[in-house]
This record gives C-alpha cells, structure tokens and sequence, in this order.
C-alpha cells in the first residue's frame, strides 16, 4: 500500500512553523544583543559619574589621588612616586616594571579607590600599589566583568610609564588623564596582560554610533584591533630584549579584521561573515 505524501496545504503550515520559530529565535537575540549594548552604555556611564563624583568629592582622580590625601581619607597606601599615586592626573601602571602593559598601581588603585569611596560596587582591595602577580583567570578579582560579556573587563589605561610608549598611548587614548576599554586581559606567567578581542564588530558599531559619531577612528569612542608585535616595527617601536613573537601585542587601529576602508574612510567591518566575529576591542574617553 502507497504512502500518502504531504499536501501543499500541509507542507505551507509547516514551512510557516518553521518560519515563525526561526523569527522568534532571531527577534530573542537581537532583544539580547540589544540589552547587552544598553546595559554596557549604563556601566560605562555609572563608571563616569563615579569618576566625576570622586574628583569633585576627594579632589583628584581615584588611582592617581596623591598619597598625602588617600592617606588622610583612609584609602590604600601608596607611594607618591611617578605612577604611584603622585597626583598629575594621569592614570598610570608601576613605572618600574622593565614590561609592556604590566599590571598594577595606578590603574589598579583607580578600582580600590572608587569602592572605598562607596562609588562603586564590589571588594578591589586587591588592587595595590605594586606591580600585582595576576594568574591567569584572575582578572576579576582586579577589575569589573562588563555588561557585554563574552569574559570582557572594564580597565583603565593612558600613558604606559615603561617603555617610552608616551607617544602611542596617546595616538590610543583620546583624553589626556585616561580611558575606559572593554577588552579580555590574557595574563601570562609574568602578569604581562595580553588585550584579545571579544567584542564583535556589529557590537563595536552599535556602541559606537548610540554614544558618538560611529566612526573607530574618532570621537570619544573608537574601536580597534589588538595590534599584532609583529607589525611594531611599522610604527618605530622599538622592543629591546623582547623577541616580535614573543612580544605582547599593544592595541592599535586597523590591525586587524575589527575595520575596513569604505569610500575612502575606516569604518567597522560589519560586512556578511565578518559581523558576527569577535575581532574588536573598544575605548571610551574617560572624562
């Protein structure tokens, strides 16, 4: 006896099952995606005015605050010294460490100071001043997870100390004092961290255009590709005593797939096959 195929009208309604419950997927991801977007912009915002707060409260930046007044308002100890709580307004790591993107002082203090002032939550009493020996998965007990996931953390960075890196950080960070960035720290053996993309460039994007003018290379928000050592040399850095393949990468624009040229002008590479990668790092201004 024959089997009885499927009718066109049969064969409609589970094609439109089939359709609906895709849609329905695809609407629930973007709902998600778009949460994470917002509650990324709020973090960063909330990290702004608590900024913002602190400097107007304590007089000076938390992590850089001198060490005369965090002594006096009860806040961690620390040195005075270049990048050690010396008051210029600039967020520094340890000056003393012979490294690139060593972790510690002044951009681990910042995390310290801004919870004891009750700005923040969370317990960064972990955050010294000194060069700190982060394991690798350690990272969130120096710095805040972000809102957008995918093992992120919120840090601060300006001028690198060490190293004569004055020059490229500020090519990096687009405020004088400092920047936030989302960015996955890959500590190696040596507390050395390592900035790796977790940010898709679709993410990049929308970030981007809902804070500033959605452009990686300018405004108060940029987006960028960890620069592969290797290509150091392009811009004249020089690395004494570290071999390219061994060398840590340094963020940098346009290394990367996290950009693309369009009509003479870089924009994020939100093209078929490339959105949806996690190829970007992103800064924001600090203030």
């Amino acid at each position: 006896m024959g089997q009885r195929g499927f009718t066109l009208i049969e064969l409609s309604i589970v094609l439109t099952i089939i359709a609906l419950t895709v849609g329905s997927v695809l609407v629930g991801r973007d709902i998600a995606e778009g949460f994470k977007i917002r509650s990324t912009i709020g973090q960063i915002e909330k990290y702004k005015t608590a900024v913002t707060t602190f400097r107007l409260k304590y007089g000076g930046l938390p992590g850089d605050l001198d060490s005369a007044a965090a002594s006096t308002l009860g806040m961690a100890e620390r040195s005075g010294d270049s990048g050690h709580g010396d008051g210029d307004l600039v967020i520094e790591d340890c000056d003393d460490q012979d490294s690139f993107f060593a972790f510690g002082c002044e951009d681990a203090l910042f995390w310290n100071d801004l919870a004891v002032g009750g700005l923040i939550p969370g317990d960064y009493s972990a955050d010294i001043d000194d060069f700190l020996p982060v394991n690798p998965g350690q990272s969130a007990t120096y710095l805040p997870d972000a809102a957008i996931g995918n093992g992120n953390v919120v840090a601060v960075f300006s001028v690198h100390s060490t190293g004569g890196l004055t020059a490229i950080a500020t090519k990096n960070c687009q405020s004088p004092s400092f920047c936030f960035t989302l960015q996955y720290l890959d500590f190696n053996s040596t507390s050395v961290y390592r900035p790796r993309p977790r940010i898709s460039t679709v993410q990049a994007a929308a970030l981007d255009s809902k804070i500033d003018d959605g452009l990686p290379l300018s405004g108060q928000v940029r987006g960028s590709s960890v620069f592969n050592s290797i290509l150091w040399s392009a811009y004249g850095i020089a690395l004494p005593g570290i071999l390219p393949d061994a060398a840590p990468p340094l963020l940098f624009p346009g290394a990367s797939n996290c950009l693309t040229a369009s009509s003479g002008q870089t924009i994020y590479d939100i093209r078929l096959g490339q959105a949806d990668v996690m190829s970007c790092v992103m800064q924001f201004a600090g203030h």
